[in-house]
């Protein structure tokens, strides 16, 4: 069974989620665009002691699929090796913007160095085989493909599908802007007991 948690765009609230998941013994992956992010150097460090950091671009385009071929490289190149040299390690995960892309985009990711590519697709329940990531769960948000469900609810479900799965996958990914500006802290914290329970329960 294989969780992940990822937080997209490097807001300054990504921090309070970080404390969040700590708290709950778990751990994420944040994807920052480095010409957008709130969070300066020395929290990007302090992160990545506890968590992934990987790249989100430099200035988040809405959509990859319209760049240009060089300024395509150069986004996703930069901030690459911007985040590589803040943290002095690799950095090899790739997160979409508004997660759009096509076999071009893909062939610029690899070729950029980038080992994974996560997207926003959701209702993914199996382990990802190859460079593309999709995901389970859009958390702190009401996507149209929950159908009027309450978002908590919906993870609820998911957790229980994977959980009568032998080799069940479980992503759950949001915005730390989102999760404010709806006011879901208290149900963040909920998903997030929920899901550390569940993960003792399958290691156990």
């Amino acid at each position: 069974m294989l969780y992940e948690i990822s937080v997209d765009d490097g807001g300054i609230l990504d921090l309070r989620v970080a404390e969040l998941l700590e708290q709950y013994g778990l751990t994420g992956t944040f994807y920052i665009p480095t010409m957008r992010t709130e969070l300066n150097d020395d929290q990007i460090i302090d992160l990545s002691k506890r968590h992934t950091i990987g790249s989100h671009t430099c200035s988040h385009p809405q959509d990859l699929k319209l760049l240009d071929k060089d300024t395509l490289m150069y986004e996703l190149s930069v901030s690459k090796q911007k985040l590589e040299y803040i943290l002095e390690k690799p950095v090899d995960k790739f997160c979409l913007p508004r997660g759009r892309y096509d076999q071009g985009v893909l062939n610029a990711v690899e070729k950029a160095g980038y080992t994974s590519c996560r997207t926003t697709k959701v209702f993914n329940t199996d382990i990802p085989n190859g460079l593309l990531v999709d995901t389970t769960i859009h958390i702190g948000y009401p996507r149209k493909e929950y159908e009027g469900l309450p978002w908590l609810d919906v993870a609820y479900r998911y957790l229980d599908i994977v959980a009568g799965k032998v080799d069940g996958y479980y992503h759950c990914w949001g915005h730390s802007q989102e999760i404010n500006k709806l006011d879901e802290w208290d149900n963040l914290e909920k998903f997030f007991s929920r899901l550390s329970e569940h993960k003792q329960k399958r290691i156990s």
